[in-house]
């Protein structure tokens, strides 16, 4: 079945794509229109001319920088993007829900792991539980260490709608979003690195509701990831 819905690949013609993609990719779904104004002001990039259904595409001389929209879906067409297109590292840079009760908007997560609630996780893995790369995690986290930005770990919880989190148990998960589990989950059947930091848009344990894009939570939060992101393409250079 895997293999019937990798060669759907030239049905969506993401072929087209192949040699564009540069080896780094960084990937956001919700909060991209607000990244790619900052990036576009520290990074010297160009906007793709060739759209993929909804994905927007940047390069710079360092990195790929796709914007995915939300949700497992959309996490997965981006994937199929990702196929045989050279990408050898995923940052997946977006926002989550935060489950623990210390927390507050603005806050860092660096996950150690994916929980697949959705089915396109499931698909591409085959189970429920999706590590990411431990290297690139490492690397996150001394350098918000080194930054001074507090951050938070443990396993995040992806889902397939923002409804069905408040039907489940998520006690023991640190996060909660839409879109971690299917690029952790098809790491090693595409065969990149994968690794993520969030940031932290509201804390459903305390009864917070879905801030604004430009909430100064979601700001703050940007502005957090985005330094340890900075941080990592120099020490990456070097």
């Amino acid at each position: 079945m895997l293999e019937l819905f990798m060669n759907a690949w030239e049905i969506f013609e993401g072929d087209k794509l192949k040699g564009k993609i540069k080896p780094f990719v960084i990937v956001s779904p919700f909060g991209s229109r607000h990244f790619i104004p900052y990036m576009l002001e520290k990074f010297e990039s160009k906007e793709l001319d060739l759209k993929y259904f909804d994905q927007r595409i940047w390069n710079s001389k360092d990195f790929t920088f796709i914007y995915a929209q939300v949700g497992p879906t959309n996490a997965d067409l981006t994937v199929m993007l990702l196929k045989d297109s050279g990408a050898k590292e995923v940052i997946l840079v977006g926002s989550c829900g935060g489950l623990l009760k210390e927390m507050k908007a603005g806050d860092i997560v660096i996950p150690s792991g994916f929980y697949g609630f959705d089915s396109v996780s499931q698909f591409w893995g085959g189970k429920k539980v999706h590590e990411v790369d431990p290297e690139l995690i490492k690397n996150f986290k001394e350098i918000a260490k080194e930054l001074g930005i507090k951050f938070f770990s443990g396993t995040s919880a992806t889902v397939d709608s923002l409804h069905r989190q408040t039907k489940l148990n998520l006690s023991e998960f640190s996060c909660v979003e839409m879109e971690g589990a299917v690029f952790a989950a098809a790491a090693s059947k595409i065969g990149y690195r994968f690794g993520a930091v969030l940031w932290v848009s509201d804390v459903p344990v305390k009864g917070e509701k879905l801030r604004e894009p430009l909430s100064k939570g979601n700001r703050e939060g940007i502005d957090k990831a985005w330094k340890i992101i900075e941080r990592y393409l120099k020490v990456r250079k070097a």
